[in-house]
């Protein structure tokens, strides 16, 4: 668990004694949390020549070689061509660890002359048996008092987070002078890890550059601002990664003050007089084959220990304290330490919380369906927690059930409202947010104290609901719920201010704690993948009608399209369409609150309309004559003409026979093409009645000779006999009789 708001929760010193102080150490990193730091490290120079082979297998403390006395040359153990120096170590975390924080140091001792010189900045790291990455140092810092040496800095945390606890680290092409004695190079990654089988620590890793000699003979780094255990126990670790301790060369030491005076530290391989010894070691057990390759019990020049002391007199430091200092001196022998780290036991609160879910309506998880949240919090640490709150942010895939609030286990028991002010309990709706105060004296504004116990049997227990959403585009951008509760307190002693994530409360084949959210699928088979549609093709003056599918309570909608069209509506119309608004129209649908969005398209055609027809007929027409019906001839369409008596024709030109005075009237016809349809063109049509047959007569027989009387056949006259008819007005044809004459 990393401290929140850590420069104003933790106030840390450097100070340095008489030493010469090249570069003065700062924090490189920090964590208050369960756990540890770890080195995995190994030197880049050894030795050639006769003696060398025993000198660097000599098993500390014992042992007198050195780098004074022997020729330089590389390490380098992985056939590789494009490497001239190669090393390997392996880290091994105890079950449960996270890797926190890991730093990459190297250094060596090297002059402007030196063949890799302009590249000593850069170093390759291998995983296993990866493939090298090529890293280049975030600090460099060269040095010219007491040697001349360069040291590098390299933050490699996303690198071994992602190799896991347990890995093999081989790091290439690190740059030293070789060829000569008194020469050194090495490498070391500094690890922060977290491990909840562990005590509460504060752990630091120090950055920095001094030399330890006779003339210069003490570096002190000193923390301060925590606070450890009120009572019991307080175990703690120191660190240090050294050039050039030399095996034998005695008067190098490392002490502690943690308020009760300075006292010597050493373990099983690293004596009081004789600290850095050319050895890397965790709490006196000396690194060696198969973990470190090549297995050189002597590395003759390079330190990188953990020193574990025993403090079960509390000599080193006490309860209660709230500063320590470590101190390397010498009495004679000359050293370059880069890096120091400390680990010390605190007293604080570690609040924990879990979330675990269950599907009321049992198997596959349905959009619809009602989940029901159980969230446990408690404080495993060494310090009550007091004004402590829970809160639970609901992701936008699940819709809080209201009034389901209720804590069933622990202070405050029972059911709560959704409303503000009135109990421990409130629902946000605006942010999503359940909110929740826990432990012994809570109420309806403060949190209350939840006392620390290492089986968290002070805990507090409370549910609440919530339905899988049914909405399809929320579930094609994610159909996993993920939850995760956050508990919040502060340290009743300490004062300081923690928070800290659940995990799901299940754990995995070695008991360890699985971290993360809560995760919940939904089974979204029943839902289509997002479109965009309209009512394509569309004519001229039409409105075009935009869709988007499936619909959604939540998403926003943005579309964009030709003409500048812009709109914020899920289905919008564009209404009197012309020839420039056809084209593709893109319709981008988001999720609030989330970077998840779809983008859909649907091209829309418009199509020209026909003109309005001009139509014509041959009226007027007499009663039993045919109507004769016209219109221009369109390219491609069709037509429909509707009239009087249920009148209907699809034909361009229709025909109506055998007219009666029924069939006058308007006639209308509308002319089809590219699926649009003109406005209605229109021609009357009148039907005049047919006069009756006309009944003629004569003086008929007469006698040659006489005269044919004068007949009147509607307005015409003629001495002979005549037939008329009327057609489109009356006309007269001449006809002659003989027959029936009388001599």
């Amino acid at each position: 668990m990393k401290k929140s708001y850590l420069a104003f929760l933790f106030f840390l010193t450097v100070t340095v004694g008489v030493s010469q102080v090249i570069t003065p150490f700062s924090i490189a990193s920090q964590f208050t949390q369960k756990g540890g730091i770890r080195f995995v490290a190994n030197t880049v120079v050894t030795c050639s020549g006769p003696g060398c082979a025993a000198g660097r297998v000599e098993v500390p403390p014992a042992g007198t070689s050195t780098d004074n006395g022997f020729t330089a040359a590389y390490v380098d153990i992985d056939a590789d061509g494009t490497t001239f120096s190669s090393s390997s170590d392996s880290l091994t975390l105890p079950l449960c660890s996270e890797i926190s924080w890991a730093g990459l140091y190297w250094g060596g001792e090297m002059t402007n002359a030196g063949a890799n010189y302009a590249t000593r900045n850069q170093v390759k790291l291998k995983v296993n048996n990866g493939t090298y990455l090529n890293l280049t140092a975030d600090n460099l810092q060269d040095n010219n008092i007491g040697f001349d040496t360069y040291h590098c800095f390299k933050d490699v945390t996303p690198i071994v987070q992602a190799a896991g606890t347990n890995a093999r680290f081989t790091v290439a092409n690190v740059a030293a002078r070789v060829g000569g004695t008194n020469r050194f190079g090495g490498w070391s990654i500094v690890i922060i890890y977290k491990n909840d089988l562990q005590p509460m620590r504060n752990l630091t890793v120090f950055n920095g550059l001094s030399n330890v000699s006779g003339g210069n003979p003490i570096t002190d780094i000193t923390v301060s601002g925590f606070l450890t255990p009120l009572s019991g126990p307080v175990t703690f670790e120191l660190g240090a990664i050294t050039y050039d301790g030399d095996r034998s060369s005695t008067g190098d030491q490392l002490m502690f003050n943690g308020g009760s005076g300075f006292v010597n530290i050493s373990d099983a391989v690293n004596p009081l007089n004789d600290i850095f010894n050319s050895t890397y070691s965790y709490n006196g057990v000396q690194k060696t084959t198969p973990f470190i390759n090549p297995g050189y019990t002597n590395s003759l020049g390079f330190d990188a220990d953990i020193f574990v002391p025993n403090n079960a007199a509390k000599n080193y430091i006490g309860n209660s304290a709230t500063s320590a200092t470590m101190r390397m001196t010498t009495g004679g022998e000359t050293f370059l330490t880069q890096v120091a780290t400390m680990a010390i036991d605190v007293y604080e609160p570690d609040l924990r919380s879990a979330v675990r879910v269950v599907d009321l309506n049992g198997g596959s998880v349905l959009p619809g369906d009602i989940l029901e949240y159980t969230v446990v919090g408690k404080n495993i640490g060494s310090d009550p927690s007091v004004n402590t709150f829970i809160t639970d942010t609901l992701e936008y895939n699940a819709v809080y059930v209201p009034g389901s609030l209720s804590v069933t286990y622990g202070p405050n028991a029972g059911a709560k409202t959704d409303a503000a002010g009135d109990d421990q309990f409130e629902y946000i709706a605006a942010q999503r947010v359940i909110r929740v105060r826990v432990g012994t004296g809570a109420n309806a504004v403060s949190g209350g104290q939840v006392n620390n116990s290492s089986l968290g049997i002070d805990s507090t227990q409370f549910k609440f609901r919530a339905m899988a959403t049914t909405d399809c585009i929320v579930l094609q951008c994610d159909n996993i719920i993920n939850n995760r509760a956050y508990i919040f307190g502060t340290g009743n002693v300490s004062g300081n201010t923690w928070s800290n994530g659940s995990n799901p409360g299940i754990f995995d084949i070695n008991g360890c704690p699985i971290p993360g959210t809560t995760a919940t699928p939904i089974s979204a088979a029943s839902c289509l993948p997002p479109s965009a549609g309209s009512n394509s093709p569309v004519c001229t003056g039409s409105t075009i009608s935009l869709t988007s599918s499936p619909s959604s309570s939540v998403a926003t909608y943005s579309w964009t399209g030709p003409g500048g069209f812009v709109s914020t509506a899920a289905n919008p119309n564009r209404a009197n369409a012309t020839v420039a608004m056809a084209g593709t129209y893109t319709c981008v649908i988001s999720i609030p609150s989330s970077s998840c969005s779809y983008t859909v398209t649907t091209v829309v055609v418009v199509n020209v309309r026909p003109a309005t027809p001009a139509p014509s007929s041959n009226t007027p027409v007499c009663t039993g004559n045919t109507i004769n019906l016209s219109t221009a001839a369109v390219a491609g369409a069709t037509y429909s003409w509707t009239g009087p008596s249920a009148f209907a024709s699809a034909l361009q030109n229709p025909t109506r026979p055998n007219a009666t005075v029924a069939m006058a009237g308007t006639y209308s016809v509308t002319v089809t093409a590219n699926g649009c349809t003109s406005a209605v063109g229109t021609t009357a049509v009148v039907v005049n009645a047919t006069p009756a047959t006309p009944a003629a007569s004569s003086n008929t027989p007469v006698c040659t000779g006489n005269t044919i009387g004068r007949y009147l056949f509607g307005n015409c006259y003629h001495k002979r006999l005549y037939e008329c008819s009327r057609n489109n007005g009356c006309s007269c044809q001449y006809y002659s009789s003989y027959s029936n004459c009388l001599q």
